[in-house]
């Protein structure tokens, strides 16, 4: 099966929210960090009010401080994932090179990722730790946080079939 496509920014992301929810670590640190400190923050907020209005402290510096550290991560860490996406997408293809174009050949006995004039890579099945995918992307594992990505859209049903019969017959059944 030999695939070519052009990596979007789009796919990129994909790929990185996929890989994220595949461990159950990296879903509870996400959920951490951008949905229990921006809640914090909003009930920091609510407690500077009421402890002006009603003081239950004796000093609230200590409450602005920490209600400042909340909201400089609420606001700083989404920022930052933003730029750091951005930033290692486009590291991907050297500077000036406008297009995204790569390709991924894969058969029975290897997989060969290649993005023309940047890289090339061969793999054997047997360095595939292992596989997800949803509608969106496919990754390939190659070791437990790097992974080689496409997206699935750009593959044909029975192309599809064929991906899925590969990883069938090389990689080790998960025991659940």
């Amino acid at each position: 099966m030999n695939l070519t496509y052009t990596l979007t920014f789009a796919d990129y992301k994909a790929a990185q929210r996929l890989h994220r929810r595949q461990s159950h670590l990296r879903v509870a640190s996400f959920f951490f960090w951008f949905a229990i400190i921006p809640i914090l923050a909003i009930a920091g907020v609510v407690a500077i009010i009421l402890n002006e209005r009603h003081p239950f402290l004796k000093s609230g510096a200590l409450l602005w401080a920490v209600e400042g550290g909340l909201l400089w991560l609420t606001i700083y860490l989404p920022a930052w994932q933003a730029y750091a996406m951005r930033k290692c997408f486009k590291q991907i293809f050297p500077p000036g090179r406008t297009d995204g174009s790569s390709s991924i050949d894969i058969d029975a006995d290897r997989i060969v990722s290649t993005v023309p004039g940047v890289s090339e890579g061969k793999f054997f099945w047997t360095g595939i730790v292992a596989v997800a995918q949803d509608e969106k992307v496919t990754l390939l594992y190659i070791r437990k946080h790097a992974f080689l990505f496409f997206p699935t859209q750009a593959m044909s049903p029975a192309q599809r079939n064929e991906l899925n019969d590969l990883v069938a017959r090389h990689l080790p059944k998960v025991k659940s």
